[in-house]
């Protein structure tokens, strides 16, 4: 009996294959999680117009992403939530619904000062994309990381052109990240970047 449970332990080599890529992919879960992603989008569309254009780009995060996640922090330390990326899917209705009503707010808030309708735009394809994504993932714990990823990169090379295909395969690797860390299933990796897309891209072709 003990040699067949000395057969059924991983080798030395597979616990530090298995260590590495558990580290890398959490890593790559934290640099590229979507309120990150999302406030470089808007640094990255607003950069186009200058300085003015990085302010409105910054306070156009601060309605989608910078606000919401202080909100799911704050969760997180006042133990509401499980974590910040909310990896238990119903933790995620709260935070949902107020990043609805601040992305909303943050759409008024830059149409009537004035801000680059580019930017505006952006704000709506948030709003596009957390009013389709958020009904799946009551249902089913579609990837966030991988919808906003894929998003972000097509509306961004909507803007600057295609010279940002590459960012494409960052798509991919946190799609990677989350399965590794066993936070999706493949599924739900693969389904969130079309769906992210279809959701949040038509919405900023339509405003902008």
């Amino acid at each position: 009996m003990s040699s067949a449970a000395t057969q059924d332990e991983p080798s030395p080599r597979e616990i530090e294959d298995r260590d590495w890529r558990s580290s890398v992919a959490r890593a790559v879960t934290e640099v590229f999680a979507p309120w990150l992603l999302i406030t470089g989008l808007f640094l990255g569309v607003g950069a186009k117009y200058g300085a003015t254009g990085l302010g409105w780009g910054l306070l156009g995060a601060l309605f989608a992403s910078l606000g919401p996640m202080g909100f799911i922090v704050g969760g997180v330390i006042a133990g509401r939530f499980s974590d910040h990326h909310l990896t238990t899917r119903e933790h995620r209705i709260v935070p949902l619904v107020l990043s609805l009503l601040s992305v909303g707010l943050g759409i008024v808030t830059l149409q009537m000062g004035g801000a680059p309708s580019a930017l505006v735009a952006v704000e709506v394809s948030m709003l596009g994309g957390l009013l389709v994504m958020g009904p799946i993932t009551a249902i089913w714990k579609i990837s966030f990381h991988t919808g906003v990823a894929a998003a972000a990169a097509c509306i961004l090379m909507a803007v600057h052109g295609l010279a940002l295909a590459g960012l494409l395969l960052l798509v991919v690797l946190i799609g990677w990240s989350r399965v590794v860390l066993s936070h999706h299933s493949v599924a739900q990796v693969v389904a969130g970047a079309p769906v992210g897309v279809l959701a949040a891209l038509p919405a900023f072709l339509l405003v902008r």
